[in-house]
C-alpha cells in the first residue's frame, strides 16, 4: 500500500471479516484489527508523501532555514577573464555559501562574466 501510494494509487479495496459460528476467515480477508493497522500506515505514509503535485508544500521557517544552510557557493578553480563563457569544469560547489556569492541555486553553463574571477582558495 505505501509504494503504491508514493506511485500515485488513490483507489485501494480490502476486504473485511470477522472469524464466528466455526467459519474461518478467508485468507484474502483482512481481520478488524489488521484493518486498523493498515489505516495506521494509510494515514502515516499519506502524510509523508505530503499533498498531491497540484498544491505546493510550504515548509515551516525552521526547515527552510536548515535547507538554505546547506545551499552551496560556486567557487573558481582558475582565474577567469572577463567574457568568458562559465563552462562546469570552472567551477566547484561548496558549503558555506558567502553574503553576496552566487549560489548553485543561480549558476548555469554558458553565463558570461562581466569582471574578472579570481580563483577561489579553500582551507578545508
Amino acid at each position: 500500500m505505501a509504494v503504491a501510494y508514493a506511485k500515485g494509487a488513490r483507489t485501494f479495496e480490502r476486504h473485511i471479516d470477522i472469524e464466528g459460528d466455526g467459519i474461518t476467515v478467508s485468507p484474502y480477508c483482512s481481520l478488524p484489527q489488521q484493518i486498523d493497522t493498515w489505516f495506521k500506515a494509510f494515514r502515516r505514509v499519506k502524510a509523508m508523501c505530503g499533498h498531491p503535485g497540484t498544491v505546493k508544500r510550504t515548509c515551516p521557517p525552521e526547515e527552510v532555514k536548515y535547507l538554505d544552510g546547506l545551499v552551496r557557493g560556486v567557487y573558481a578553480k582558475q582565474d577567469l577573464p572577463h567574457g568568458h563563457a562559465l563552462k562546469a569544469e570552472d567551477l566547484y560547489l561548496a558549503i558555506p555559501l558567502q553574503k553576496g556569492q552566487l549560489s548553485c541555486r543561480e549558476i548555469m553553463s554558458g553565463q558570461m562574466l562581466l569582471a574578472d574571477i579570481k580563483k577561489t582558495s579553500r582551507s578545508w
